[in-house]
């Protein structure tokens, strides 16, 4: 071939070598770019983890959001022990996503380690069932405390500010005047048909069964087919995540 090809084949070659080099340069850097962009992203979203007892009235919140803002995204997750429904919507600039979670009993500590990076629980518990009682023979408030008690002092969710819906609020306030709450509850010091006397009596209990100390806990009180009660609360949601973005940027 010659000295002059030889010099030739050579220059291809180390040519060839240093597009190659270019181009993987050029990846990583839009791979880097791309990371840049999905944690600034990341650090827009605002994760909130929503949970509760079956019949609480939770799914039915997460409709009337749907209402309230019409530009929410859902998708489901299913598989054969828990379900995910991700719902998720923009507040100003901040993009918030509610997990709304149901899951079996045998499974609730291994699931629990994937939402570590939740900014709020949203606890809802339903008023109404202050006289119910389980397929097992519990009373069905008594059993929403204890699922209550499991999440809120679980070593990953302990130290999470947490905002408890006690829903139904129109079916408790009939039902409290002619179903006694001192039946079900006998250190209820009454009076039994005070509708706002019992309310406050299960939020007392609610922020009772909370060990951590100096946590936030938010209650209030939800109808949950009625939209203008739920964008009140929800703007009150709104308020406490500015908190927090203020309080993790150090303001």
């Amino acid at each position: 071939m010659g000295l002059l090809g030889n010099n030739f084949t050579r220059w291809m070659g180390l040519k060839a070598a240093k597009q190659r080099k270019d181009e993987a340069s050029r990846r990583d850097s839009d791979i880097g770019r791309q990371l840049k962009l999905e944690k600034e992203k990341a650090k827009k979203t605002f994760k909130i983890l929503l949970v509760g007892a079956g019949g609480s009235g939770k799914s039915t919140i997460i409709k009337q959001m749907g209402i309230v803002y019409p530009n929410a995204l859902s998708e489901d997750e299913r598989s054969q022990m828990t379900r995910i429904n991700e719902s998720s919507f923009e507040l100003d600039s901040i993009k918030v996503q509610i997990l709304d979670v149901d899951i079996q009993e045998p499974r609730r500590k291994k699931w629990l380690n994937c939402f570590e990076d939740v900014g709020y629980m949203i606890f809802v518990a339903a008023l109404s069932n202050y006289d119910q009682h389980t397929a097992e023979g519990h009373n069905a408030m008594h059993d929403e405390m204890m699922l209550f008690d499991s999440l809120a002092n679980d070593e990953q969710f302990k130290h999470k500010p947490i905002i408890v819906f006690l829903n139904k609020l129109d079916v408790f306030e009939k039902k409290i005047a002619v179903s006694p709450l001192s039946e079900y509850f006998t250190d209820f010091n009454g009076p039994d048909t005070n509708s706002c006397a019992a309310a406050t009596y299960f939020a007392d209990q609610f922020r009772g069964i909370n060990k951590t100390r100096n946590r936030e806990i938010h209650i209030y009180y939800t109808t949950a087919n009625d939209p203008k009660m739920l964008q009140v609360t929800t703007a009150s949601v709104h308020h406490m995540i500015i908190q927090e973005n203020w309080r993790s940027a150090g303001l």
